[in-house]
C-alpha cells in the first residue's frame, strides 16, 4: 500500500474493489465492447461480476451502445445485493449482502459512482498486441482516461473530500 500528501495518489493491493466501502470511491470498468460484457451470456470476470452483483446495471443494456473512441460512461446510484467470492472460473454468490455505501437525501441513492471505459482486444484475429503502442492507440487510452477523470476534480469540490477515490481492479482485455 502506497500514498502520498494531500491531494496526491493512494495505491492499495488490499481488498477486493467491490468490497471497499466509501462515498467518494469511483469504480473504473475496462469495458470489452459493450457495457455489461458477457454478463447475460458467457462471462465471469471483473465486468460481469459487477454487474451481477449490482443487477440493476443490466439496464444501462437497453439504453447504452458500443462506446465512441471519445466516450466513458458513468453510473451513479447503484447497490450491491450479493455478496460473493472467486473470480472467472472460481466465482460464487455467498448469499444477501447489505450494501452499506452511504446514501445521498437529494437525490436519495446510493453515492456510488461507476466510470466504465471499453478496451481494444489486440490479441483478437486482425490485431497484434503491437499495435497497442502506435500513435492512434496512445491518443485513444488517453482521451478515454481524460473523459472519465474529467469531472474527479469538480466532485472533489463539491463533496468537501479531497481527493475522490478511484479503483480500478485488475485490466485484461487490452
Amino acid at each position: 500500500e502506497q500514498s502520498g500528501g494531500p491531494g496526491a495518489a493512494h495505491a492499495s493491493h488490499v481488498g477486493l474493489l467491490f468490497s471497499r466501502v466509501h462515498p467518494h470511491l469511483r469504480r473504473m470498468l475496462r469495458l470489452l465492447l459493450l457495457v455489461g460484457g458477457g454478463v447475460l451470456g458467457r462471462g465471469c470476470v471483473q465486468e460481469e461480476i459487477r454487474f451481477l452483483v449490482s443487477p440493476e446495471l443490466i439496464i444501462s443494456r437497453l439504453v447504452c451502445e458500443m462506446l465512441d473512441d471519445n466516450e466513458a460512461l458513468e453510473i451513479n446510484g447503484s447497490t450491491r445485493h450479493t455478496a460473493h467470492s472467486g473470480y472467472a472460473s472460481t466465482f460464487r454468490c455467498e448469499g444477501v449482502l447489505q450494501d452499506k455505501t452511504p446514501s445521498a437525501a437529494d437525490p436519495p441513492m446510493r453515492r456510488s459512482r461507476l466510470v466504465a471505459l471499453d478496451a481494444i482486444n489486440f490479441r483478437s484475429p486482425g490485431r497484434h498486441p503491437r499495435h497497442q503502442y502506435n500513435l492512434w492507440s496512445i491518443q485513444r487510452e488517453l482521451n478515454k482516461a481524460y473523459v472519465a477523470f474529467q469531472g474527479l476534480g469538480t466532485l472533489s469540490a463539491l463533496s468537501g473530500v479531497d481527493p475522490v477515490l478511484l479503483a480500478t481492479g485488475n485490466w485484461g482485455c487490452g
